[in-house]
């Protein structure tokens, strides 16, 4: 590797850095897996309810399958990104040389990333890597109590940003994206978007699907919380009484969470949307119908 590409390589990699690191990319992935799975109790209400043969999710006045796209179904930054897992039938230390041999063998390079990143990613039995295709792996591999490990590929794409002259601050590579990730929306949902979209994940089940944002906002956590009531109620969204935090438009709801950002000014806003966790009596379904 000449030492230009290696540069380039470096400025990349300190990019997405800034991206993982600031927001904390890593930790919202799992935030947004418990979410997703059933983490807000909105989630629980539903599951709790579907035991109820009279109860069933309301009519899709809308569907997310249909509205959300395919590139804001895993997407970092503006980045499309894909997650792969595997199950490896050995130990773990056996694991990770097995796939370092594999990398190698694949052409992947290892990047030449700053310390504090290395130490981050060491707890996870990872590495980051950027293939021959341009693409920036983070790879982890985690011990299953059954025995063997699962491995997990996390990428996204490099493309043209391999070029530039000098690494992007994080607030450069949110303000890129912000318009391009905001114009994918759906219009339901981008007329209720408060914060600068950071990470979207999307999540089919048996009835419906459940959507994550993750953004961020400069307005402190109290501040956001009274702009998201505002813009929900103005958009014709009503408050949900028996769950607190939770807004519905016909057969869609959202749940929200406010935080203070761990690194800079303003809040990281978490919402997730969901088709299929409106109930209703079954004889009002079969009316509707």
């Amino acid at each position: 590797m000449d030492q230009v590409t290696r540069a380039n390589i470096r400025r990349l990699g300190v990019t997405v850095v800034a991206l993982a690191a600031t927001v904390g990319a890593v930790g919202l992935m799992r935030v947004a897996a418990r979410a997703l799975a059933g983490g807000f109790s909105a989630e629980a209400t539903r599951r709790a309810d579907a035991v109820q043969p009279s109860r069933l999710p309301a009519p899709k006045t809308y569907d997310l399958v249909a509205l959300v796209p395919a590139d804001l179904r895993l997407n970092l930054g503006g980045m499309v990104a894909q997650s792969t897992k595997a199950t490896m039938p050995m130990p773990l230390d056996q694991a990770i040389q097995t796939s370092a041999n594999e990398a190698r063998a694949q052409g992947w390079k290892a990047l030449d990333l700053p310390l504090a990143y290395e130490l981050a990613t060491l707890r996870d039995f990872g590495g980051l890597y950027l293939t021959p295709d341009r693409r920036i792996v983070r790879r982890a591999h985690t011990p299953l109590a059954g025995g063997g490990t699962q491995r997990e590929d996390f990428s996204l794409p490099a493309g043209a940003r391999l070029s530039l002259d000098r690494p992007m601050t994080f607030e450069e590579a949110v303000g890129l994206a912000n318009e391009l990730m905001l114009a994918r929306f759906p219009d339901v949902l981008r007329a209720v978007q408060v914060a600068q979209p950071v990470y979207t994940q999307f999540n089919a089940h048996d009835t419906g699907a459940a959507f994550l944002v993750v953004g961020l906002s400069s307005w402190e956590e109290a501040d956001v919380r009274k702009q998201l009531a505002a813009t929900y109620a103005r958009a014709g969204w009503k408050r949900r009484a028996d769950l607190p935090g939770a807004w519905v438009k016909a057969n869609l709801s959202a749940t929200w969470d406010v935080a203070p950002r761990a690194a800079g000014v303003g809040s990281v806003v978490t919402v997730r949307y969901a088709d299929d966790e409106i109930l209703v009596n079954r004889k009002e379904n079969e009316d509707d119908e």
